[in-house]
């Protein structure tokens, strides 16, 4: 679909994982379902996206119980083979009736400039 020129389009993700975040003082056992959606605007020069990630430990029945929530915004644009991008990203846990103790808050800004040698198409 395009509006105002930009050309909108998602992608949903699912998926399995096993892994750690370390700390000094603790560790967090990341829970093994993943499941993502990102949507993006772009056009020639110009990407707007918005993605959501969540993460799920097992419930007694089905693995379907959240603990972390991921969201990241940001924009690239892209001269000739020199790109600017700004992003954020957040990650919050996710605490229903307080029962999520092994959880993380993080965050980022993040400003990036990219030169390649590959023209993209």
């Amino acid at each position: 679909m395009t509006i105002f020129g930009l050309l909108l389009w998602f992608n949903l993700s699912l998926g399995l994982q096993q892994g750690y975040v370390v700390t000094n003082y603790d560790y967090y056992e990341l829970p093994p379902i993943t499941c993502q959606i990102s949507i993006h605007a772009e056009n020639d020069w110009l990407d707007v996206y918005g993605k959501y990630r969540n993460e799920m430990a097992k419930s007694s029945l089905i693995y379907f119980s959240p603990r972390q929530d991921t969201y990241t915004v940001g924009a690239k644009v892209t001269f000739d083979n020199v790109s600017f991008s700004l992003e954020h990203m957040c990650s919050h846990p996710v605490n229903p009736y307080q029962k999520n103790p092994l959880s993380f808050d993080q965050w980022y800004n993040r400003f990036e400039v990219s030169i390649t040698s590959k023209k993209e198409k």
